[in-house]
């Protein structure tokens, strides 16, 4: 059975106390004038009127700074709750009608957003947020790593997003995929030169002009431009540029002396890349000059892969995009696949699960979306010494399959920690329970699965005793199996049996 759930800390408990006094202090402040006079005409309304400055002194100010991330995150998550019951806000905060309620939510997020904040991720807040923080970063000068999401009316918000990025000087990290542009980059190649990681996968809105402002940022070792508008010349020219700057850096070092060499790594040590249309005398450079590579991603294939072999660091493989045996992935994997940790594996034609068994037992996390397989069904044996996926602890298996091909996989991972499955929906309790009546999972701690057509809660009551470990149970609602009432009635059950273990979408 799942473990009971535990006392929370005193840190935990204050942090959940301060989200709900936030939402209570917002729902309260809010109150408009329109709102009050439809809900009692005749009645008189006490509001509380804020002071912002002492409400960002009360929240943060004798708070230790290392605290100051997880009020942020509390302190938003009250604000989104009393968004979400305040009546007047249905408009998803419009100039419409009254704008008190927008000015008092708007002044609680800059209030109460910790100015010593250094990670900021956007991407989980709901879109108001969003965008009153990306207004406002000219007062988040601490910034290192900044993940933007962006929202409905991002272009309005752009030039004002812009300006203040320029501010921002501390930034080590950047994420902006899909909706990044040439503007955006050279702002960063102008003022955060010592940024580290560049993720802007996605963007189409990047192109062969941002490559001269990337060739700026000389401290990253982190660069991914999948699926952007930067072309195979432009690609090439990034890659030369960045050969020219870390030759010229060592040819600098060799004329200092012993003692004034540093012993940092030079510019542009590329540890992640990821990028697409690549060709072969492009996986040739990477091999000769950028060996400190661990983790690559290439999308759209036309290349051989096995040119890949003789990246000596390489541990983290993602492909998107191409076909095992054309593209040469089968020859990588047989010379390379003994030192690989990740393999993950997107739009992939004719994979083969038996040579990845056999040559990949290293693996620790295995990813398979919307590919397609060999048309042989692997099957487990014992012509082979070595034990297949001993090591593996994550399983990502989103293809319309045979349940044989989810079988061969399921039968071996002893270690298994977490197991997502989506788009067969064959899959039911009999399944389940054969699987762990020869693999009893005893590590698998999340378990989900999609669209389901035949499982039931029997199954999740069948996880629970196999699996000691098993905190989280996802897709339920998905599953024909289980109907809502049966579904509030088992969520019901477990609270009051105070189980650790969480019911996810």
């Amino acid at each position: 059975m799942p473990r009971c759930k535990q006392p929370q800390t005193l840190e935990a408990i204050a942090l959940k106390v301060f989200s709900l006094y936030i939402r209570n202090v917002g729902c309260a402040a809010s109150v408009c004038a329109t709102h009050m006079r439809a809900l009692q005409p005749n009645e008189d309304y006490d509001r509380i009127m804020l002071n912002m400055n002492c409400l960002a002194e009360f929240l943060y100010g004798a708070l230790p700074r290392v605290l100051a991330e997880k009020m942020t995150r509390h302190v938003l998550d009250g604000i989104a709750q009393a968004m979400d019951e305040t009546a007047c806000t249905m408009d998803e905060l419009k100039w419409t009608d009254c704008n008190k309620c927008r000015q008092v939510f708007e002044q609680m997020i800059v209030a109460g957003t910790s100015p010593h904040l250094t990670h900021l991720d956007l991407s989980p807040e709901p879109f108001h947020i969003r965008k009153v923080l990306c207004e406002n970063l000219h007062k988040l000068l601490k910034l290192k790593v900044l993940i933007v999401t962006t929202f409905y009316g991002w272009e309005l918000s752009n030039q004002t997003f812009v300006r203040d990025l320029s501010l921002l000087q501390n930034l080590v990290s950047f994420s902006m995929e899909h909706d990044c542009t040439d503007e955006i980059v050279h702002v960063l190649g102008q003022y955060c030169k010592q940024l580290i990681c560049l993720n802007v996968t996605g963007a189409v809105g990047i192109t062969d002009s941002s490559v001269e402002n990337i060739l700026k940022l000389k401290h990253l070792q982190q660069l991914h431009l999948s699926t952007t508008s930067v072309t195979e010349s432009g690609f090439l020219q990034l890659l030369n540029g960045m050969i020219k700057v870390h030759q010229e850096a060592q040819s600098r070092k060799s004329d200092q002396s012993p003692g004034d060499r540093l012993n940092e790594p030079g510019p542009f040590s590329l540890k992640k890349l990821g990028c697409s249309f690549v060709r072969n005398s492009q996986l040739s450079i990477l091999v000769e000059h950028f060996q400190c590579i661990t983790q690559i991603l290439l999308g759209t294939l036309q290349c051989d892969l096995s040119i890949l072999k003789d990246l000596k660091h390489l541990k983290e493989l993602k492909l998107v995009g191409g076909n095992f045996v054309t593209d040469n992935v089968k020859g990588l994997l047989e010379q390379k696949g003994s030192a690989l940790q990740v393999l993950d594996m997107l739009l992939i034609q004719d994979v083969d699960l038996m040579l990845i068994r056999i040559c990949c037992d290293e693996l620790k996390v295995l990813s398979l979306r919307s590919c397609s397989f060999k048309s042989i069904v692997p099957h487990n044996s014992n012509e082979h010494s070595l034990k297949p996926f001993q090591k593996l602890e994550e399983l990502t298996f989103y293809v319309q399959c045979s349940l044989l091909y989810l079988q061969f996989l399921l039968l071996s991972c002893r270690n298994i920690k977490l197991i997502t499955v989506g788009l067969i929906r064959e899959v039911d309790d009999k399944f389940i329970a054969f699987m762990l009546s020869i693999n009893s999972m005893n590590c698998l701690e999340n378990f989900k699965v999609y669209f389901s057509n035949h499982l039931t809660l029997h199954t999740v009551r069948l996880l629970m005793t196999c699996c000691p470990c098993l905190s989280v149970v996802g897709g339920l609602e998905t599953w024909n199996g289980v109907s809502q009432e049966e579904l509030r009635h088992f969520k019901e059950e477990l609270k009051s049996s105070n189980l650790a273990l969480s019911i996810v979408r």
